[in-house]
């Protein structure tokens, strides 16, 4: 029996630089295709986008309809193989009076990519890239796994959710939650109300957020390993130390909560 286990860890050790070439060698072949539609949509509505594997890039624009531009592309140890599964791909686009709700549907996500499938030639990753233009005035519900969210100049009550992937926000203005695991956020506010809300939380990344200068907030901003800074004054409440601060800016109002486990937080003054 003890022989028996020296020969399988022998056997192994022989097998393991062959099934690493594998795993690396088998999806080196590529097919891409696009998918381009534009929708009529009211200023105002909601965009809701769920994606998997890939970016996803909104920016505003004085038209009252929605440019979708998706880009996939699959991996496949074949040519043929990759040509055949990127035309599995959909992008499922679900229309209502005021909403548009976009979904990425890949065939192959709960298939796995164990040994056997590596070894059966039937490994396929799929991504699919985002591009869209919407009216300035549009409220957003933006979710992916692995892909970084990127938005500019949209106005409205903001959600983006991400597990690897950074989240950069230029000159938007409205409610935001942003949530990563693995990456970091930088957010710039042009118009924050009073009454809305900002929620910026990562695991392991930095947390920026940028107000303009006469915000009014409520502020809670912690952090495990990193530091933290503020270019606002603030009239502080309750305990504060290196790595956690509470308190508020010009008063009070909008609620904003930062939060990290291993990176610095900073909130700074948007400069026009």
């Amino acid at each position: 029996m003890q022989s028996k286990r020296i020969w399988l860890k022998v056997w192994g050790l022989f097998l393991l630089p062959f099934l690493v070439g594998c795993y690396i060698g088998d999806g080196k072949y590529k097919a891409t295709e696009t998918f381009e539609k534009s929708y009529d949509f009211a200023s105002g509505g909601e965009l809701i986008l769920d994606n998997v594997n890939g970016s996803i890039e909104v920016t505003a624009w004085d038209e009252e309809k929605v440019q979708l531009i998706a880009k996939k592309e699959a991996r496949a140890s074949s040519t043929s193989r990759a040509q055949e599964a990127v035309k599995k791909v959909k992008i499922e686009v679900n229309q209502r009076a005021n909403s548009l709700e976009i979904k990425t549907y890949d065939p192959f996500r709960k298939r796995g990519r164990g040994i056997s499938r590596l070894l059966s030639g039937d490994f396929v990753s799929i991504q699919v890239a985002y591009t869209l233009m919407v009216p300035r005035k549009t409220d957003l519900n933006l979710e992916t796994v692995n892909g970084t969210i990127r938005i500019e100049e949209v106005k409205g009550a903001h959600v983006s959710r991400t597990v690897n992937g950074g989240i950069h926000v230029k000159r938007a203005s409205g409610s935001f939650e942003g949530k990563t695991t693995n990456g970091s956020i930088k957010v710039e506010l042009e118009e924050v109300d009073p009454s809305s809300w900002v929620s910026l939380k990562t695991v392991n990344g930095s947390v920026n957020l940028s107000l303009p200068p006469e915000v009014r907030a409520d502020v809670r901003v912690r952090t495990v390993n990193g530091s933290i800074s503020t270019d606002f004054p603030l009239e502080v409440s309750g305990r504060v130390s290196r790595r956690r601060l509470q308190g508020y800016i010009n008063g009070g109002g909008a609620e904003i909560d930062l939060g990290t486990v291993n990176g610095s937080i900073r909130l700074r003054k948007l400069i026009s």
